[in-house]
């Protein structure tokens, strides 16, 4: 079996037969999720473990980072490479569907971080592997913050990036459950191009909070990196002169 690696500053991922590779959405993801004081943290469909992988850099010695994945060979492969990480000790990943998980409230956490199937109402492929982590078939925004809801303490936080277009969606889902809206950054993937995700970090919580609102564009009209994603992504990714990603 020859390795499929994606390098970062401390750690690498191997994402070879992962349901979902290494990719944008996940690097912001991480990189735009604050730990502060949290001392259980969640990933909720990991892949290859980059979130849990990326939680684990930004946290203290004593924190634990689990991770939940419906698929094997993906579950397996993130084992893998926390076993292969700086921070094995931390890191834990379960081979489940949430909704299993959810229900048994094994614990409960200060964070739980997730980048969600995000292809709805659309054709499918014929690689069931692709259609498990892409479209929400097995998980629903609905059935996700239903689990998200059973999971967290009160006052955690939930942080997540999903298409712009369903922004609406899972925002009245959020507010029906009674989680709070504390901060939304859109995801602008061209300068002059219209936003395609967003991230989101809602907290359980009575109180009343501001929700911190901004925009950030990945890339300028030449199709550079733009300091603000540089700067949002530094403590993770390799440069190469060029402004590229370093991946081997």
């Amino acid at each position: 079996m020859t390795a499929d690696l994606f390098y970062f500053k401390k750690f690498f991922v191997n994402h070879e037969n992962c349901t979902l590779k290494v990719g944008t959405d996940a690097v912001l993801l991480g990189s735009w999720t604050e730990v502060q004081d949290a001392k259980k943290i969640l990933d909720i469909g990991t892949g290859a473990g980059i979130l849990a992988l990326m939680m684990a850099q930004k946290s203290n010695a004593d924190v634990i980072v689990d991770a939940v994945e419906i698929d094997l060979s993906s579950a397996q492969m993130a084992h893998h490479n926390f076993m292969n990480s700086p921070w094995k000790k931390n890191l834990s990943v379960t081979h489940m569907d949430i909704r299993d998980f959810a229900p048994a409230r094994l614990k409960y956490y200060d964070l739980i971080i997730c980048n969600p199937p995000f292809f709805e109402d659309c054709l499918r492929s014929n690689d069931n592997k692709n259609n498990l982590a892409k479209h929400n078939t097995k998980l629903n925004y609905r059935q996700l913050i239903e689990s998200v809801n059973k999971l967290l303490k009160n006052d955690a936080r939930f942080v997540v990036i999903i298409p712009y277009d369903r922004m609406d969606n899972l925002y009245s889902l959020c507010i029906e459950t009674q989680l709070v809206h504390t901060k939304n950054t859109l995801v602008v993937p061209v300068e002059g191009k219209k936003p395609n995700r967003v991230m989101m970090e809602w907290t359980k919580t009575n109180e009343f909070l501001d929700c911190k609102q901004n925009m950030l564009c990945v890339r300028d009209r030449n199709n550079v990196y733009t300091e603000d994603y540089l700067k949002l992504t530094k403590d993770f990714l390799l440069f190469s002169h060029n402004g590229k990603h370093k991946k081997y």
